[in-house]
């Protein structure tokens, strides 16, 4: 009975160790998990701000496309635009040449009438001038005649 005693006290003392080591290890492993737990709960956080934060990135590329295609919109419009002032100012252009060269040839044609009726003035002037010389000359013989006479 002593043996046995002494046996159930072994048994009770090794008991008694393994049962202080499993608490041990239930303490230090409630530790860990705790810090995994934790670790769990930080990761999660992170992933809950990288899911915003790529939510955000996400709505802003769609915003900036969409500004994109507002600016290439507006471009468009604007070289449209553009090309109708540069056909316009071409088409200006050519009236302004077309006006220009009519300028011209009214020009001409001007200088050529005035020329025209200078020259007809000198030569009405020329007729009146032999005319005249004529009467001066007829004169002049009526008068030699006259004298004469």
């Amino acid at each position: 009975m002593e043996q046995e005693l002494q046996r159930l006290r072994r048994d009770t003392i090794m008991n008694s160790s393994q049962l202080s080591y499993v608490e041990e290890t239930l303490q230090k492993t409630q530790g860990l998990l705790e810090e995994k737990n934790d670790a769990v709960v930080d990761l999660e956080e992170k992933l809950q701000c990288c899911e915003e934060d790529r939510r955000n990135s996400v709505q802003r590329g769609k915003d900036l496309e969409g500004q994109l295609q507002e600016v290439r919109d507006e471009m468009h419009d604007t070289l449209e635009k553009l090309q109708e002032l540069r056909d316009l100012l071409q088409r200006m252009q050519l009236g302004a040449d077309e006006r220009h060269i009519s300028l011209e040839k009214l020009s001409a044609e001007l200088s050529q009438r005035e020329l025209k009726e200078r020259n007809h003035e000198v030569l009405d002037i020329d007729t009146a001038l032999k005319e005249r010389q004529e009467e001066l000359q007829q004169g002049g013989q009526l008068v030699h005649t006259q004298i004469q006479n």
